[in-house]
C-alpha cells in the first residue's frame, strides 16, 4: 500500500479540508487501529459535507467500532433520511443500513428492538439470516439461532466480507473452532483480492473491533491473526 498512502499524503497535502480527502484519510487511520483519529476526520468530511450519504455511513462505522453504539445508531438514520428509505429495504445500500441499526441494538441489548426492526425491514436473505443468528443468539433462543446459521452458510460461495458475517455469528453463539475455520477462509480470499488497498482490507477493522467475537480474543489463534496484519 505504500503507493496508495503517498498519493494519500500529496492530496491531503493539495486538499486538507476535501471531504473525500478526510474520509480517505480516516479509512486509513481505521486501518492502522486509531479510530479516534478516524472518527475526528469523518466528522469533520460530515460537516463540509452534511447531505453525504456516504459520509453518514462510515462515521457510524467507526463509531460502531468505538463502542458508540447510540451514536453510531444516529448517523446510520441520518443516511437513511438522506435515502429518503422506507421499510422494507430495497437496495443494498438500505439493506446494510438496516443490518447496521439492528446490530446496534443488539450491542446495546436490545435485542427485541433488533427483531422488530429486520421483521419491518429484511426479506429472506443473507443480510437477514446474519441479522437472525445474532438476534436470536442474544435472546436466547439458540434453536432458530442456528437455523439461520444454518441458511447463512449454505447462501453459496462467500467473499471475505460475507466470511466476516460467519466468523462473528459463529463467536457470538459460542462455536469458536467453526469462527477461526471461517477467519483462515476470509485471509486467503483477502490475498487473492484485487485491488488490494486499505478499502479492500476494511472487514479486518470491522473483526478487530467487533462487539460480538469476544469469545475469539483470548485464544492463541486470533493472536497469532493480529501479529500477521
Amino acid at each position: 500500500t505504500r503507493g496508495y498512502d503517498e498519493e494519500l499524503r500529496l492530496a491531503a497535502a493539495i486538499a486538507p479540508a476535501d471531504p473525500v480527502v478526510l474520509g480517505a484519510l480516516a479509512t486509513n487511520a481505521a486501518r492502522q487501529q486509531n479510530l479516534d483519529e478516524s472518527i475526528a476526520l469523518q466528522s469533520r468530511a460530515v460537516a463540509l459535507d452534511p447531505l453525504s450519504l456516504v459520509g453518514h455511513v462510515n462515521l457510524g462505522c467507526y463509531l460502531f467500532y468505538s463502542g458508540k453504539f447510540e451514536s453510531a445508531e444516529a448517523e446510520w438514520r441520518a443516511a437513511l433520511d438522506l435515502a429518503g428509505a422506507s421499510a422494507p429495504a430495497s437496495n443494498e445500500l438500505t439493506r446494510d443500513l438496516a443490518v447496521g441499526l439492528a446490530m446496534a441494538a443488539v450491542a446495546r441489548q436490545r435485542s427485541d428492538n433488533a427483531l422488530a426492526l429486520v421483521d419491518s425491514w429484511l426479506e429472506a436473505g443473507k443480510e437477514r439470516d446474519y441479522s437472525l443468528a445474532l438476534i436470536y443468539g442474544a435472546l436466547g433462543r439458540t434453536t432458530d439461532a442456528d437455523i439461520a446459521l444454518a441458511r447463512l452458510r449454505e447462501a453459496g460461495s462467500h467473499d471475505e466480507w460475507e466470511s466476516l458475517n460467519l466468523i462473528e455469528a459463529h463467536a457470538f453463539l459460542g462455536h469458536v473452532d467453526a469462527a477461526f475455520e471461517w477467519l483462515a477462509k476470509a485471509v486467503d480470499q483477502s490475498r487473492t483480492a484485487s485491488p488490494r488497498t486499505p478499502a479492500t482490507a476494511a472487514w479486518k477493522t470491522e473483526l478487530r473491533h467487533s462487539p460480538f467475537v469476544t469469545a475469539l480474543r483470548e485464544d492463541p489463534r486470533w493472536q497469532a491473526w493480529l501479529a500477521d496484519g
